[in-house]
């Protein structure tokens, strides 16, 4: 490739011999053209002086002239600001200039016929141009702006009213939303919705919906019933005739306005949220009140009757006697001649009157410092602050305002030469001499050294600086504002400051803009260069160069970000330019807390409403969306119960649960699952599960818990019972002994020990080693949870012995799982309460009659059993047959005395 410069001079290269080539000439740049090879052929090889060459020489007739550029397709065709878009067409190369609609686009040109540019936050729905120092190139189709909006109006209204939205890009609008509730609705401009508030609108945002994008309000719009509201009225105070405003909402149909119960008989409903209104003629101090059809609203302040004079504001706050005209502003000052107008009680000779509420008067001699009084017939009205009498010096003028050290300037005001007097320029001592009398004017010249900024006048009883600064010319030049602060290549940039003559550059973070030009002392007009970078700008006369820099911020640029995927929580670094004083950063819309670590690096961390799309940065210079995405992987935090059987049901408990596709237990897919919401899902165990980790599945990742959920089988689970007594008397306490054991060989889970206490007894207290107890109803239940295998537990239940009688207490264990063995799931304890007299027998021994063995009789069934002899080692208690009689309340069994001697006693059941 060989660049030529567009100047009419011929220029000679070499072909290599036996080669010709098929040239064409491109444009680079505004002075630049090449010559590109696009075919070659044979030709005969021509030799001179044994050298093999072919000379060809290209002569250029003038400056060459190029196309302006065209613009054909681009994708995407609708975005909001910071959408990043790709524009195909010709004649980019060169390019200075694109805009969407009539506002300047960040670009870059990646060649001719490929250029990228960045919807920015003013663009409005048009067509894209593309302009290079030839013409402009504009598309065909419109690119569509999401829509914004800026504000509406009325803040808060009733249901079937109507709403003005203000912003932009409401074209094409198809839908209108109060709190997602659809309204009806009109274009009326491309920055103007009419709405209508829609029956069932509850408080909330405002959301208007285009094919371009959505935008909702970052303010609620509050939905009142249909009465009237006043919100405020001014002024606070008048006499009768004053014309009052009064705000609020649901005006439209007013029938009356009164204040504290006189109507107005003047007031006209100026819009639904205003109404114009005059105090009647017999008002008196007390609320305003609005009446339509739908109700009456009252105002919360009072409104205050008043024909004297009331005093709301007067300047200057300060000055001098005998000269300093005050401007006092008010209320009723034409209700009835001012009278008289003090200055903390000393009176002034002159009152002036330029306007109905506003009067100008001279502060009197020998005033001092306090409040301002006006006066007429109906009263006094007093300023509710001082007005300072001072001596010290006051600045009214200057002139000139510019020029360079050794200009004379004219300084106007009050105690100009007042005692001693020290006048400086920028802090820089100068020299005066008093020219007005009474020291209201003085003569000096800018001293050596003096820098531009304020003039001050100091004395012993005060200084004083002007708001306005002296340009002193011939020193560094300094930059006070810039208007706009942002904005891509190509914005025209007014900088305001002063010393801007002999202008040598202009800078923008080092990037020098050529074209900048001084239009005045204190102005200069500049474009933002191609290469610009956000940061200071700096201004350098041929005096020095700016070093109070103001930043200017230009288009962020996003080239990427690592990783490209992550769970909420982590850590995500964004690259690219431009990032200084970055505002937000978003993953899809959910703003995420960052941190700008460098000027072309953010730190950002996922929120926790994030959901994959792509990232979005906002600086003062603009927003730039990512053209990839950030994938928002789902990730467990945990999960509840931890182990159970097949079919337990499972809550798992994460973040970004959206789309789910699959929930398994160590790669068992669960047959159903229900997501509740992006941070919770619950299913039950499959069948076929093992015990493993849970992983949850996504579009855009699978999430896979840290801990395994345990899958529970079958086990033997066992359950032991003794009484604290197999025999005891009534009223006295009995306590059970139970030992739960799990034999194994699983874990088993929702272990559960139920006791139905036998009929009688008194529940006193049941505890156990793991879990807790309850009692209801006779019943007594211990939730033991988790058993391992090999393990046991144990529980205690105490009771008071009831009257005498057999108890029998059964008790049961089971779990979630299916038991190997449900034989011992239970177990028994039988207690005989019985008392001493009842089980005591007692003999009758009548001479010449047998023995009478006898016991009372109760609800024990006791049996009597007897034995022969203890001395024989085969001897055996035996029961007694025949069954006793009762005689008396008592068993009485008769001995048969042929039989020898025997032992009795009484056996419980």
């Amino acid at each position: 490739m060989i660049s030529l410069h567009e100047t009419p001079a011929g220029l000679t290269f070499v072909v290599c011999p036996g080669l010709m080539a098929a040239l064409v000439l491109r444009r680079l740049g505004s002075d630049k053209i090449t010559l590109e090879v696009l075919k070659t052929m044979r030709v005969k090889s021509l030799r001179s002086a044994g050298v093999l060459a072919l000379i060809l020489q290209i002569y250029l007739a003038g400056p060459v002239t190029w196309a302006a550029p065209v613009v054909g397709s681009f994708s995407p065709a609708v975005g909001r600001p910071g959408t990043q878009v790709v524009i195909n067409g010709s004649g980019f190369s060169t390019a200075t200039e694109v805009k969407f609609d009539l506002a300047i686009a960040a670009f870059n040109a990646a060649s001719d016929s490929r250029m990228s540019a960045t919807v920015p936050l003013d663009a409005t729905s048009g067509q894209i141009r593309v302009t290079n120092p030839t013409g402009t190139g504009v598309s065909s189709g419109n690119f569509l702006v999401a829509p914004r909006i800026s504000g509406f109006s009325p803040l808060r209204s009733a249901t079937n009213t109507g709403v003005t939205l203000e912003g932009f890009n409401f074209v094409g609008t198809t839908n209108v939303l109060f709190n997602n509730k659809p309204a009806t609705f009109a274009v009326t401009a491309a920055t103007q919705i009419q709405a209508t508030v829609p029956t069932g609108a509850t408080n909330g945002p405002i959301t208007v919906q285009t094919t371009a994008g959505s935008a909702t309000t970052t303010n609620d719009f509050t939905v009142v019933g249909p009465a009237p509201i006043i919100d405020d009225f001014s002024p606070g105070l008048g006499a009768p005739g004053v014309g009052v405003i009064i705000s609020g909402v649901n005006f439209s149909g007013a029938v009356t306005v009164k204040f504290n119960g006189v109507t107005d008989p003047m007031f006209a409903v100026t819009a639904p949220t205003q109404i114009s209104a005059h105090v009647p003629a017999a008002a008196a101090t007390g609320r305003v009140s609005v009446t339509t059809p739908a109700g009456t609203a009252t105002s919360s302040n009072t409104f205050f009757v008043t024909t004297a004079p009331v005093i709301t504001n007067f300047f200057p706050g300060r000055g001098q006697t005998n000269y300093t005209q005050v401007t006092i502003e008010g209320i009723n000052f034409n209700a009835a001649p001012v009278s008289g107008v003090g200055f903390n009680g000393k009176g002034v000779t002159g009152i002036s009157t330029p306007a109905p509420n506003q009067i100008v008067v001279t502060v009197p001699n020998a005033a001092t410092t306090g409040r301002i009084t006006v006066t007429n017939s109906f009263g006094v009205g007093t300023s509710s602050n001082d007005f300072v009498i001072t001596r010290a010096p006051i600045i009214d003028w200057f002139d000139p305002v510019v020029g360079p050290p050794g200009t004379p300037v004219t300084i106007s005001g009050v105690n100009l030469s007042n005692g001693p007097t020290v006048l400086k320029f920028n802090g820089v001592n100068a020299g005066f001499t008093v020219t007005g009398q009474n020291g209201t004017q003085i003569r000096s010249a800018v001293p050596g050294g003096a820098t531009s900024g304020p003039i001050t006048m100091t004395n012993a009883y005060g200084g004083f600086a002007t708001t306005s600064n002296f340009f002193v010319t011939g020193s560094a030049p300094y930059v006070s504002d810039l208007s706009p602060g942002a904005g891509p290549r190509g914005t025209t940039v007014l900088i305001t400051g002063g010393n801007f003559t002999n202008l040598v550059a202009v800078k923008f973070n080092g990037v020098t803009d050529p074209r900048a030009i001084a239009t005045a002392l204190t102005q200069i007009q500049t474009t933002v260069p191609a290469n610009a970078t956000t940061g200071p700008l700096t201004v350098t006369t041929s005096y020095g160069t700016s070093t109070n820099n103001p930043i200017f911020y230009v288009p962020p640029r996003l080239t990427g970000f690592s990783p490209t995927n992550g769970i909420v929580g982590s850590s995500v670094v964004i690259t690219g330019a431009n990032f200084t004083s970055a505002s937000g950063a978003l993953f899809n819309l959910a703003a995420a807390n960052f941190t700008v670590t460098a000027s072309n690096t953010i730190s950002a961390v996922v929120p926790t409403d994030a959901t994959t799309g792509p990232l979005t940065v906002t600086t003062p210079g603009g927003v730039i969306i990512s053209t990839n995405n950030f994938r928002v992987q789902p990730n467990i935090s945990s999960f509840s119960p931890t182990l159970g059987p097949v079919g337990t049901p499972v809550t798992i408990l994460g973040t970004s649960f959206f789309n789910v596709t699959n929930v398994s237990f160590n790669n068992t897919s669960a047959a159903s699952f229900t997501v509740i919401s992006p941070t919770e899902v619950r299913t039950s165990v499959p069948s076929g599960a093992s015990t493993g980790p849970i992983r949850i599945s996504t579009p855009d990742g699978t999430a896979v818990s840290a801990a395994n959920f345990y899958v529970t089988g079958t086990s033997d689970l066992a359950v032991g019972m003794t009484a604290s007594a197999a025999l005891q008397t009534p009223g006295q306490s009995l306590t059970y002994a139970l030992v739960v054991t799990n034999k194994g060989p699983s874990i088993v889970t929702g272990v559960t020990l139920s006791d139905t206490l036998p009929p009688g007894v008194t529940f006193v207290s049941a505890n156990s080693s793991r879990g807790s107890c309850t009692f209801s109803n006779g019943k007594v239940t211990c939730a033991m949870g988790v058993l391992t295998n090999g393990t046991g537990e144990t529980a205690a239940i105490t009771v008071t012995a009831p009257n005498e009688g057999v108890l029998t207490n059964t008790a049961m264990v089971t779990a979630v799982e299916p038991d190997l063995n449900p034989a011992d799931n239970t177990a028994l304890a039988v207690t005989t309460v019985v008392s001493d007299a009842s089980r005591t027998l007692r003999i009758g021994l009548v001479p010449g009659s047998p023995a009478v063995i006898s016991w009372p009789t109760s609800a024990v069934p006791f049996t009597l059993q007897f034995l022969n002899s203890f001395a024989a080692s085969n001897n055996f208690w035996q029961s007694v047959t025949n069954p006793p009689a009762i005689v008396n309340g008592r068993n009485s069994v008769t001995n048969d005395a042929s039989s020898g001697d025997k032992f009795f006693r009484l056996q419980k059941p």
